[in-house]
């Protein structure tokens, strides 16, 4: 039997001034915003912004969306949106928000969603960045938000968002 190491667990065992951890990857303290949008007949392609700017180094950890049935046809992106609000960095793209109400799905930035809704089963993979996604990568990329694509949406929308402070 072997005893292996993670990558940051070898960088600590034998730390050096070339192997240094990068900031919020061990040690770091999670944060939480919660916000929430109510969504009346709002336009495909609108852009919400969610909570407030994150700071440069922060990592994303995950998203917790849940929300009503928003209308036939509609979906949902997240991402980064700039301040010329247009969305910078994919994490999600097209999460069916239109025939079921999601009771809290989590978007793990690795390349999953765990769908935790009444039927509980997993969901499509739809999240395009790692977990642990450190804000300042792209320009503009401090702004969490969602987008409703495809068609008009109605209905509650609550998100939180889960990072390590840098």
């Amino acid at each position: 039997m072997a005893i292996l190491q993670g990558v940051l667990q070898a960088l600590a065992a034998a730390p050096s001034s070339t192997n240094m951890l990068g900031r919020g990857l061990m040690g770091s303290k999670l944060r939480v915003m919660v916000d929430s949008y109510e969504a009346a007949g709002t336009t495909a392609g609108d852009i919400v912004k969610i909570g407030k700017k994150l700071n440069a180094g922060d990592r994303i950890i995950a998203l917790i969306i849940a929300c009503d049935d928003l209308g036939t046809g509609v979906t949902m992106d997240g991402g980064y949106a700039n301040a010329s609000d247009t969305m910078v960095t994919s994490l999600f793209d097209g999460l069916d928000v239109a025939t079921a109400e999601l009771k809290g799905t989590v978007i793990i930035e690795a390349g999953s969603v765990i769908d935790v809704s009444s039927s509980g089963s997993p969901d499509a993979p739809y999240v395009d960045s790692g977990m642990g996604y450190k804000v300042g990568t792209a320009t503009g990329d401090d702004q969490v938000a969602i987008s409703l694509e495809d068609a008009a949406a109605t209905g509650t929308i609550k998100v939180a968002v889960i990072y390590a402070v840098a």
